[in-house]
């Protein structure tokens, strides 16, 4: 049963992450192209404001260190088609990992096995792991200023275990008691408050429109790898999951 399962989540994440890729090449990807832009010319800016005052803080920089920039330079995707082909990677290895999750969740929960079924489950997957956690921590593009990563990836995944729980009281508790828990272990995440930098000391090179349109465009890519990789999962464990 578990090799039928593993299989249902490679072919559904196939599915999933070709799908999430061809959409994200619609709207997210564009959108990264152009906060790039706003992010390489930062460090020029920078320095035309250095020369006013006759100071070069990179060249200093370089020398206290004893490394060039061009030593520093961290490698990525050298064209488009290097890029893409990485996205693509990411999403299918994404999707085989959440596909595991929802095939076992499918199977070991009880209730059905249909397309239908997994959509639901996809759903629930897009609120605990994108939909809630955002509110906290929206998606960040190039170029933005963020806090600790350390300390962001802590609140995520506190944010993710709540919200999981809190849609487990929610769907599955009996009584109003467990329904008012589930809220409060949705909420509770957003009430202690996700990690954020002193804007007011820290500012920004990309726009707040193209952040925003940004957002917008992974929740509503993510949304739909989220319902195409639950229905895949549903529909392919309806057709070869179930035991011979």
């Amino acid at each position: 049963m578990i090799a039928r399962i593993l299989l249902v989540a490679i072919a559904a994440g196939v599915i999933a992450g070709a799908f999430v890729t061809a959409a994200q090449s619609y709207k997210v990807i564009p959108l990264i192209f152009q906060a790039e832009t706003y992010e390489d010319n930062a460090p020029a800016e920078a320095m035309a404001a250095d020369q006013t005052t006759g100071q070069s803080p990179a060249h200093d920089e370089s020398e206290a260190t004893g490394h060039s920039h061009d030593q520093s330079a961290e490698w990525g995707p050298q064209n488009d088609f290097q890029r893409l082909a990485f996205t693509f990677l990411t999403n299918v290895l994404t999707g085989v990992g959440f596909g595991f999750l929802l095939a076992a969740t499918i199977v070991f929960a009880g209730f059905g096995i249909s397309w239908a079924i997994g959509m639901l489950w996809g759903i629930a997957g897009f609120l605990a792991f994108s939909f809630f956690p955002s509110i906290g921590l929206p998606p960040e593009m190039p170029g933005m200023v963020a806090a600790d990563i350390a300390e962001r990836q802590v609140w995520w995944v506190a944010a993710v275990v709540c919200t999981l729980i809190g849609l487990g009281l929610l769907a599955f508790g009996k009584g109003a008691v467990f329904k008012v828990l589930g809220v409060v272990f949705i909420a509770a995440p957003q009430i202690y408050g996700a990690p954020h930098v002193n804007l007011s000391e820290m500012s920004s090179s990309v726009p707040a429109e193209l952040s925003a349109q940004y957002v917008v465009a992974v929740l509503a890519t993510t949304g739909l790898f989220w319902l195409v990789l639950g229905a895949s999962v549903g529909g392919l464990l309806q057709r070869y999951g179930k035991p011979a």
